[in-house]
């Protein structure tokens, strides 16, 4: 395989890749399997989960090659039925970006046996996530044996400081951008992968590591041109200057290299790792899964703390701290936004002015229709607001939209306090007068939770975004959102269960794709 050359899109692959399986591991790949025989196929949609195929993948290692939707929605399907009907699989980052290749050559069956083959094969990709950070940082005791150069291993496994003795930034230090190496060969070309696919099939891991090998010594003469960029393994892999035959032959030009350097690596690893615990490099800067176990992704890794997070996170309230706002995501029902979108600002009065049409005009460019509507008081000291299921723009007969999702919530004074859609709590009342009334927008204001006996909706804004009113609604079975007697500016209802108050911030947040 070393020397068979051939082109991505040579037709002989739809026979090849079964067929290496075959020989190297004893997996027999049928020519033709029922899609309806196997039990990890999972076509239903009303059984496919939202987040199919996300259990056991990274954030930052989920590429679909140029796969079609209905490619994607294949890739996604497979891993679902890989990850069901493997529970022993915690952490297999690999699986994507390899099945998302198979799925340019093979059919769903064909691609599933495929990845199932590789699987069966014991420690042909990392199944655990302490195997994955072990595979990480393997990549440089390699580099210690004697397979790059002095100047090489310096660049990788030195540290760059800032003047005050400390990292000069996130993401700079030499080692952590090696130890990503596993995610970086991912990221050559099409035609790279497709010959790297083609000899790890046969030669399994040893072909990641001398891919990683290629790339750190590619990265250290980045480094030396550019002078003040650190080294980076995935911008090298990106812009690869050797064609695809050029890159294998350099790649296999490491020589003596054997699967008994890659023990051995992880075997200092290992003991580095219990004698020094206090110079390792945290699992969070390695480790991003899709999916944590009892926790949605964009309130466990994009918002974790109010000070730090594994990736790139920039909050957009600021009506809210990003602890309040993770509680918030996590009240949401819909495990799409949950689990794998982010969280962006699209309106804000500090900034886009006080026009409910500049609002609608901002709703109307989000990426999804659901959306966070916070509102402050003039002082502060109130802050309330509802998650809305449907885009905010003003229909053409006046109607209530939205849906059973939708829900209220007092932040301030805390604690957080949630009032979700009466239907969900209670089906007896869903037929029930106002029950149903979510949203509701006209030019001259919005309003999240229909009117009761007072007269004002759950929450309500006019037309400046100035004047915002609360009562009791039948859709939510809320109080008055505002408890502060402080902001109270009339009151309204018979028992004076109702009120209106004065707006200091008004902030709409979307949602965008992870």
């Amino acid at each position: 395989m070393r020397r068979v050359n051939l082109p991505p899109a040579h037709p002989v692959r739809r026979t090849l890749w079964p067929l290496l399986l075959s020989v190297r591991y004893g997996v027999t790949i049928p020519s033709e399997i029922s899609p309806d025989v196997s039990p990890t196929s999972f076509r239903a949609e009303d059984e496919r989960s939202t987040l199919g195929g996300y259990e056991l993948a990274d954030q930052a290692l989920c590429p679909t090659f140029y796969l079609n939707e209905d490619g994607q929605k294949s890739l996604r399907s497979i891993l679902r039925g890989v990850a069901i009907a493997h529970p022993e699989l915690v952490y297999a980052p690999q699986l994507w970006p390899l099945l998302a290749l198979f799925l340019h050559y093979h059919s769903e069956p064909i691609a599933r046996a495929c990845l199932l083959g590789v699987l069966e094969r014991g420690r042909t990709v990392t199944q655990t996530k302490s195997e994955w950070k072990e595979h990480c940082l393997a990549l440089e005791q390699i580099g210690r044996f004697g397979f790059v150069s002095r100047q090489v291993l310096r660049a990788g496994a030195g540290h760059v400081e800032g003047s005050n003795g400390l990292p000069s930034g996130a993401g700079l230090d030499p080692r952590v951008q090696l130890a990503l190496w596993t995610v970086a060969v991912w990221q050559l070309p099409f035609g790279h992968l497709v010959r790297l696919v083609d000899c790890f099939l046969m030669e399994g891991q040893k072909i990641l590591f001398r891919t990683g090998l290629l790339l750190w010594k590619f990265a250290y003469k980045l480094t030396l041109n550019t002078q003040t960029k650190p080294m980076d393994l995935a911008e090298a892999a990106i812009h690869m200057p050797l064609s695809p035959g050029l890159f294998v032959k350099r790649m296999f030009s490491i020589l003596n290299f054997s699967q008994n350097d890659i023990r051995k690596a992880i075997q200092r690893v290992q003991q580095l790792e219990a004698a020094f615990p206090d110079q390792a490099i945290p699992d969070s800067l390695l480790i991003h899964p899709c999916v944590k176990a009892g926790y949605a992704t964009c309130a466990s890794y994009l918002l974790p703390s109010e000070t730090s997070s594994p990736t790139t996170y920039v909050h957009p309230s600021q009506c809210i701290s990003v602890s309040e706002l993770a509680y918030l995501i996590r009240s949401i029902a819909a495990e799409r936004l949950v689990q794998l979108c982010k969280p962006v600002l699209l309106f804000t009065t500090n900034t886009d002015g006080t026009s409910l049409q500049t609002l609608y005009a901002r709703a109307a460019s989000a990426t999804h229709p659901e959306s966070i509507l916070l509102v402050r008081s003039s002082s502060g000291c109130s802050v309330l607001g509802a998650f809305c299921s449907d885009r905010w723009q003003v229909p053409k007969r006046p109607t209530y939209f939205g849906n059973g999702m939708c829900f209220l919530f007092r932040v301030r004074p805390g604690p957080i306090t949630i009032y979700s859609w009466v239907g969900a709590r209670d089906s007896s009342t869903v037929h029930e007068g106002g029950s149903q009334s979510f949203q509701y927008a006209t030019a001259d204001g919005i309003q999240v939770g229909g009117p009761s006996t007072s007269g004002l909706p759950g929450l309500g804004l006019d037309v400046q975004l100035s004047t915002g009113t609360s009562g009791p609604s039948a859709t939510f079975d809320n109080p008055c959102l505002i408890s502060d007697v402080g902001d109270v500016a009339a009151q309204f209802g018979a028992n004076k269960e109702a009120c209106s108050f004065s707006v200091g911030l008004v902030e709409l947040i979307g949602f965008e794709d992870l």
